[in-house]
């Protein structure tokens, strides 16, 4: 990383890693250059003349691999953390730039939370937001999709379940299983 800031333009020396296959060095140079760039250290203008200047056949890749190292630096922002304001500054203008095509839209309101999608305006109204979304999650996990009032009582499985482990110590086997049958029976 020492390297990159010194002789050759970022640009270069970013895409010289690009064609490198080692994926690890590459996903740490993101988040160096994402973290830099949102402290301060990098002008965005440098992120973004770095995003532009990558092969468009590598573009999906760079896209996904900025998205979840945002997502990894965003995690824990929330608006009761105290982010410096150029941090926030520089999120919007990255977010600005890097949302201008709907795949990376689509990604970052699929991975970040909604503090950040807030602070970048993909979102207009964080709290409305966060209400509709905690409606939506209970409904979908939550409500019974399928039911038939005219065979459904309550009460019915609860008996079931103390029929099922009531059981007689004195009785014999086969004398418990066909009682245990009727009280089944005369339950449905």
């Amino acid at each position: 990383i020492s390297e990159i800031t010194q002789g050759d333009t970022l640009e270069k020396q970013f895409l010289s890693y690009l064609n490198q296959p080692a994926e690890e060095d590459l996903l740490v140079l993101i988040y160096w250059l994402t973290k830099q760039t949102f402290e301060g250290g990098i002008p965005v203008s440098k992120f973004i003349a770095v995003s532009n200047s990558v092969p468009d056949d590598r573009k999906s890749e760079w896209h996904e691999l900025v998205t979840n190292t945002i997502w990894g630096l965003t995690i824990d922002w929330t608006k009761d953390s105290k982010k410096p304001n150029v941090w926030a500054e520089n999120f919007r203008a990255v977010m600005n730039d890097l949302t201008r095509t709907e795949k990376v839209k689509d990604m970052m309101m699929e991975r970040l939370e909604e503090f950040p999608l807030g602070q970048c305006g993909l979102i207009k109204n964080v709290e409305l937001f966060h209400k509709r979304s905690i409606r939506l999650n209970t409904k979908n996990v939550f409500e019974q999709q399928k039911f038939n009032l005219f065979r459904e009582e309550n009460e019915g499985y609860a008996k079931l379940v103390t029929i099922l482990f009531l059981r007689n110590a004195d009785n014999e086997d086969l004398e418990y299983c066909d009682t245990l049958e009727k009280n089944i029976v005369g339950l449905i």
